[in-house]
């Protein structure tokens, strides 16, 4: 009998994969049901596996170590401050040391990708956390379409933006099952800025019209989680046609003719088919809060938002000198930027110990694909953190940092090499 090892090779590699995906998918975006939290869940058993690989080598990664020791170090350094204050510590000790455990998921989950595609981890790992976003864009409209659906799931998840209050009182703000927020609204800007970059999308022929559906998913997704997202997916665009018109204007008509088209289809599929509840909870919620800035104008002439109000007069400072250098007030004060929480709690020590964090994350960075990407996430976490708190509370959205800081240090990896990846190692010598 005829057997065929190379087609169940590939079947079993397509399963590896597909494993891969779903995981990663679970460690960003794993809802947080009140009896389960699933990221937490997921981080746990990739962390476990992490340090079980790395305890039969006998040598744990000194990136790793190095963020750990310091992370210690920002918590001995609270703690130092609640000790000598009436600050509480548990708020402070709970955001930073869920620290701990997402790096060694993180760590674990780019250790999956290297046994797998070996040296060519850093593509299917980038595709990967692409479609998780895309995944939780898709869950976000789905959510605004269907609203029973939403208020079943909405009143399961533990979701610090329904706390006290009924799922269905949130109508203006359409969010997925984990993040929620504005925060989500900047990792969906993030995965829009994916759509640009061809070796991660590996377009093909056909691909322009869904790459233009996909780029459409995502700019309802981030008006209806957050217009923070949202004005800076705008601005990107704008940024991005500007540039290319220049180096390629034919691109830049095709690019526009073929969102164009799509746009159109989609209006006229959903005024066909969309629910006169749905409709009516755009116009009278959802409108009025995403496009504040417009209805301003055209009440008062003045483009003004409440909301922005709010986030300029949150930045105050401790009123003594000491309380600005070494803090001592409570974090959980009503402004929601973690520089302004820091500030108060931690004093300006604490907030430069803490963002000193993300330049030990990114030190020795070597895979220059994985690094590009690393540097745009980072540009989005600052600009998130002026108004949002993107740490451990944030989970997938700090999560996604770690796993591109770690992914990127290529350095000498130490792979492992299964029994059937062997064969195929004299054709990698010259990957770089």
């Amino acid at each position: 009998m005829t057997t065929y090892p190379e087609i169940g090779n590939q079947s079993q590699k397509s399963r590896r994969s597909l494993f891969l995906l779903l995981i990663t998918y679970l460690l960003l975006f794993g809802p947080k049901f009140y009896i389960a939290d699933i990221t937490v869940i997921t981080a746990c058993g990739l962390a476990i596996y992490f340090l079980f690989r790395e305890g039969v080598r006998g040598k744990i990664s000194t990136k790793i170590l190095y963020l750990w020791v310091y992370i210690a170090a920002i918590l001995f350094y609270f703690f130092l401050v609640s000790a000598t204050t009436s600050n509480d510590p548990y708020p402070l000790a709970m955001e930073f040391g869920k620290l701990i455990l997402y790096i060694a998921s993180a760590a674990g989950l780019v250790e999956l990708y290297r046994v797998h595609y070996l040296y060519e981890y850093a593509v299917p790992l980038l595709q990967d956390i692409f479609r998780s976003i895309l995944a939780t864009a898709f869950l976000v409209v789905a959510l605004f379409l269907f609203p029973d659906v939403r208020y079943e799931l909405y009143s399961s998840v533990d979701l610090y933006l329904f706390h006290g209050r009924d799922p269905k009182a949130i109508v203006n703000r359409i969010t997925d099952l984990s993040i929620g927020g504005s925060t989500v609204s900047l990792v969906l800007l993030f995965g829009a800025i994916s759509l640009a970059d061809g070796r991660i999308w590996q377009a093909n022929h056909g691909s322009g019209y869904r790459m233009a559906l996909f780029y459409l998913l995502f700019a309802v997704a981030t008006l209806l989680t957050g217009r923070t997202g949202f004005m800076l997916l705008l601005a990107t665009s704008a940024i991005w046609l500007t540039y290319r018109s220049v180096n390629a204007p034919l691109l830049v008509l095709k690019t526009i003719g073929r969102f164009a088209l799509v746009t159109v289809a989609v209006i006229l599929l959903t005024i066909t088919y969309i629910n006169i509840e749905v409709a009516e909870q755009f116009v009278d919620k959802i409108a009025p809060w995403a496009f504040e800035l417009l209805y301003s104008f055209v009440d008062t002439g003045n483009f003004q938002s409440e909301t922005g109000g709010y986030i300029l007069s949150q930045y105050i400072l401790p009123d003594s000198l000491s309380g600005f250098l070494f803090g001592g007030g409570g974090y959980d004060i009503p402004p929601d930027s973690i520089f302004v929480k820091l500030l108060h709690s931690v004093g300006l020590l604490g907030v430069t110990l803490s963002a000193f964090m993300f330049v030990v994350a990114m030190k020795g960075k070597r895979q220059e694909l994985t690094a590009k990407y690393l540097n745009i996430y980072l540009g989005i976490l600052l600009i998130g953190n002026l108004k949002e708190t993107m740490l451990g509370n944030s989970r997938g959205a700090i999560i996604i940092f770690l796993i591109l800081a770690i992914a990127a240090k290529r350095g000498k990896d130490r792979i492992h090499v299964t029994r059937n990846a062997k064969a195929s190692l004299p054709n990698m010598a010259n990957c770089k």
